[in-house]
């Protein structure tokens, strides 16, 4: 008897060991290296930034904030896009219903370029039928994280407007269903897909009042080009950007380039930006996500990825899919193919980078050079 209590009585006190032992693991203090910078952002305030990096993988990634510029491969060009939607096929969905139905799905985790690659093909799906009422069917704690982000209430709150959108739970549907009544259409798509671009745009124009500003831009002799950078305490930052703009300033209309940070922005400052571009830089992040508000004509996103860290197929099907012509470019001397990009990508996408100044601006040139081709095109084909 006293040995099985003695017994019981270890048996907490080693779960309890376990437990913390797990712990102390989960928190880097064993089997993991914590490096600890003090990064100061645009912000008045600085602070510590702490990474949590796996001890194998520190060699060529170790964070460091100063500004060493970095070899990259070639400029890379995206020249299709393969739609991964057949929006055509979905007459039969809705053929004998005067309503599109469009169910967000409920497994997303509500990182707000994720919600729009369902919001961006629910609206593709309803404009293939323009006659029917536009229906988003939305899970309770799936609503309250489209609502949360002012990104997707934005988009939310201008389809209401435009389109008389009705947003409806679940349990509607499940009574809808129960009557014999078709299925919704649900989005699945590996990257985005957006059917209809324009009116996105024009509707979205409308909502918010914004001027054209635009459709005149090939008039000029130079493109309108833009920064949207991501804050140095965040991460993917593109630390030598102040630089950037002063050497590439000559490029761009009247001198100027205008750089945002989208990290407080709304939604309308947002889309105001990428209707005042006509070239636009950026590092990969969700401050991409509106890129489909760029409307001018021969526009361009040029993205660019940290090293073990690129998947152009994302923001570039976001932006051939709605008119524009895509390139990236990939910091790193190898091609990725070779390098264990998704493997190490967790930890890859927290650090900042530095690109040759001199390599930008000379692509820079040669889309610059290509914009005013594309514009010199247009202008022929309005005067025939």
């Amino acid at each position: 008897m006293e040995g099985t209590r003695d017994k019981k009585n270890v048996r907490p006190i080693l779960i309890i060991i376990i437990i913390a032992l797990l712990s102390l693991f989960n928190n880097g203090v064993i089997g993991r290296r914590t490096i600890i910078t003090n990064t100061t952002s645009f912000r008045p305030s600085s602070f510590q930034q702490v990474a949590i990096v796996p001890s194998s993988f520190t060699k060529d990634l170790d964070r460091n904030d100063t500004c060493i510029e970095q070899p990259n491969l070639p400029l890379s060009r995206g020249h299709f896009f393969s739609s991964d939607i057949d929006y055509a096929n979905l007459t039969k969905i809705t053929a004998d219903s005067s309503e599109a139905i469009c169910m967000y799905d409920r497994t997303q985790d509500g990182f707000f370029p994720h919600a729009m690659q369902q919001l961006y093909g629910c609206f593709s799906f309803w404009r293939e039928f323009p006659t029917k009422q536009p229906i988003l069917v939305v899970y309770y704690v799936a609503r309250g994280r489209l609502l949360k982000q002012r990104f997707t209430r934005g988009v939310l709150e201008m389809l209401q407007s435009q389109m008389s959108l009705e947003i409806v739970n679940s349990k509607w549907l499940e009574r809808r269903s129960n009557n014999g009544t078709e299925k919704p259409f649900v989005v699945h798509s590996n990257g985005y897909d957006v059917k209809h671009y324009e009116e996105l745009q024009q509707y979205t124009a409308a909502h918010l009042k914004l001027k054209d500003t635009s459709s005149g831009t090939c008039t000029k002799e130079k493109p309108r080009i833009g920064i949207v950078n991501r804050a140095d305490y965040k991460w993917r930052s593109i630390l030598n950007a102040d630089e950037l703009v002063a050497v590439a300033r000559p490029l761009s209309r009247d001198n100027f380039i205008r750089m945002e940070y989208f990290e407080n922005q709304s939604f309308p400052d947002q889309v105001a930006f990428f209707r005042s571009v006509d070239i636009l830089i950026a590092p990969h992040g969700a401050q991409l996500t509106g890129v489909a508000f760029m409307d001018a004509p021969c526009s361009h996103l040029l993205e660019v990825f940290p090293k073990h860290y690129v998947i152009p197929h994302f923001y570039g099907s976001l932006a051939m899919s709605t008119g524009k012509k895509y390139s990236y470019l990939y910091m790193s001397e190898n091609s990725f193919l070779l390098e264990q990009v998704f493997k190490e990508r967790e930890v890859a996408r927290r650090f900042n980078f530095c690109p040759s100044i001199a390599t930008i601006v000379g692509y820079l040139k040669g889309l610059v050079a290509d914009w005013k081709e594309c514009c010199t095109s247009i202008k022929l084909s309005q005067s025939t």
